[in-house]
C-alpha cells in the first residue's frame, strides 16, 4: 500500500553559481512522494529530484567547475507520512535553500 511521505533532502558538494556571492555549495529543500516504505520514499524524492531541470543545471555547473560531478551527493536529513488533507490542501514545497561552503548544519 502506497503512503505520503514528505522529506526534507540536503545536497552537498555542488558548485553553484550565485549572482553577487560565493558559489553554494549545497541545498537544502523539502520534496513529497508516494511509496510503501520510508526507504522507497527516500530512493523516489533523490530520484525525482535529480531529475528536475534546476538541479541538473546545477550538476552541470559543478561538473564545469570541478571536472566532475562525483563530489554532488543528496540525502535524506528527514522523511514522515503526511496524511490526505496535508497532501491534498497544502501548498507544495518547491523551492531551495543554499548554503555556502562550511555553512553545513548551521
Amino acid at each position: 500500500m502506497l503512503h505520503r511521505y514528505q522529506l526534507i533532502l540536503e545536497a552537498s558538494g555542488f558548485s553553484i553559481p550565485c549572482e553577487g556571492h560565493n558559489p553554494a555549495a549545497g541545498f537544502v529543500c523539502v520534496r513529497r512522494t508516494m511509496a510503501e516504505n520510508e526507504e522507497e520514499a527516500g530512493r523516489r524524492a533523490i530520484e525525482d529530484l535529480l531529475a528536475e531541470p534546476k538541479v541538473v543545471s546545477m550538476v552541470q555547473s559543478t561538473e564545469e567547475r570541478f571536472g566532475t560531478s562525483d563530489s554532488c551527493k543528496v540525502r535524506v536529513d528527514a522523511c514522515f507520512r503526511i496524511g490526505w488533507l496535508r497532501w491534498t490542501f497544502s501548498a507544495i514545497p518547491q523551492g531551495f535553500i543554499f548554503y555556502e561552503e562550511g555553512e553545513e548544519g548551521e
